[in-house]
């Protein structure tokens, strides 16, 4: 922030500031042109990668980057003509059912659960006004990790709940998480973030004693449990219906938390400066707090616990870009879903054919490069 008043006060007359912003809008452009254009091609490269892509065994190598273009732009089309009421006559060749049906599920859950955790991790740094804040910060993976692990137990289906079981269960123990967090940090209608913290703190540490003892007595489910603790994308092959549910809450969700970004930039300056100046800190607050919750909830449901995407994504993507929300919260949403999609194409090749956690990957990716910034940032405030 001293940098951005610094650069400020050089400003001497009227066409000093207009050539500041207009140098400031063409970077900001550029910054988003460039994150659009890095999504774009992640996907496209996730797309090449998996058990039937160019690694592994010869008779696996079916599919090039013609046959990608090819693929999508064939459905794409056909799709487009099916919502207008046209009849397509599908073909079920193994690339089309490989590409379309297995892999492109996956590199959409990957991108959306990336942008989630990235704009959960922005929001809350901003609330706690704290660049080490992340979105697991009050406990909601925790809360998470109960439900999931209750729901592998039981057999991974409940009656009616058929399939979502699973979800449905890790996001109803982050949701429980959440209110309980917020029930105990509510004190005479008041929430104070520092409460808000203690409280999220003691709640997660609670649901992570529970989630261990359920491990511990899990048997023959351990294996189902670790793996889902250390968070994959592979439930999401070949699952259009669980990328349709996160996409319907992840996307609309993001798009309202970017009309807060100059919200967000007076709640920098601290809560009494942002009252004075006409912001309902409490209300505001409140509505942050549920966005971030509900995404980083169904983000958590769907892919399991995976760390360093809310923390490492919005902390970097502001020392290039700056503190303003404006620039900060949609670079950090693309740059967020092409981590993860890169992360799991990691995951997916460096052992093939045997896949590791996305988790894994993002901490092993995360922890040094994290380190390296903070020591070498360790001078800048937030």
């Amino acid at each position: 922030m001293s940098r951005f008043f610094q650069r400020f006060s050089n400003l001497q007359n009227s066409n000093d500031f207009y050539e500041y912003y207009r140098k400031k809008k063409l970077f900001w452009g550029l910054l988003i042109f460039f994150s659009v254009l890095v999504l774009l091609l992640s996907a496209f490269i996730a797309l090449l990668f998996g058990s039937a892509g160019p690694i592994g065994p010869v008779s696996t190598r079916l599919l090039t980057v013609s046959d990608v273009i090819q693929q999508i732009t064939k459905n794409s089309f056909n799709l487009i003509l099916q919502m207008f009421g046209f009849s397509v006559q599908e073909e079920n060749t193994i690339k089309k059912v490989i590409i379309w049906d297995i892999r492109l599920p996956r590199v959409i859950m990957g991108a959306l659960a990336g942008m989630a955790l990235a704009v959960a991790g922005t929001i809350m740094q901003a609330i706690f006004r704290n660049p080490m804040a992340d979105p697991y910060i009050l406990g909601l993976a925790s809360g998470a990790s109960v439900g999931a692990s209750i729901a592998i137990i039981a057999g991974g289906t409940i009656g009616f709940l058929a399939g979502y079981t699973l979800p449905i269960f890790a996001f109803g123990g982050s949701l429980l998480t959440i209110i309980l967090v917020y029930y105990i940090s509510n004190i005479r209608g008041q929430v104070r973030v520092d409460t808000l913290l203690l409280s999220g703190i003691a709640v997660g540490s609670f649901m992570a004693a529970v989630t261990s003892f359920l491990t511990y007595l899990s048997g023959q489910h351990l294996r189902p449990i670790i793996f889902w603790l250390m968070g994959g994308l592979s439930l999401s092959e070949g699952d259009w219906d669980s990328v349709v549910i996160a996409a319907v809450v992840i996307i609309p969700s993001c798009m309202i938390c970017l009309l807060f970004a100059r919200s967000l930039n007076l709640l920098l300056l601290g809560e009494e400066t942002a009252q004075y100046r006409g912001l309902n800190v409490q209300k505001f607050q409140k509505i942050l707090l549920v966005l971030a919750s509900l995404i980083t909830g169904v983000a958590v449901a769907f892919t399991g616990v995976i760390g360093f995407v809310g923390l490492i994504i919005p902390h970097l993507i502001r020392l290039i870009s700056g503190p303003d929300h404006r620039i900060l919260l949609p670079t950090s949403c693309l740059i967020g879903g092409s981590f993860l999609i890169i992360a799991d194409v990691v995951a997916k090749t460096i052992i093939y054919p045997t896949e590791l956690p996305v988790g894994i990957i993002t901490a092993l990716c995360g922890t040094p490069f994290f380190l390296y910034l903070l020591r070498k940032q360790k001078k800048i405030g937030f």
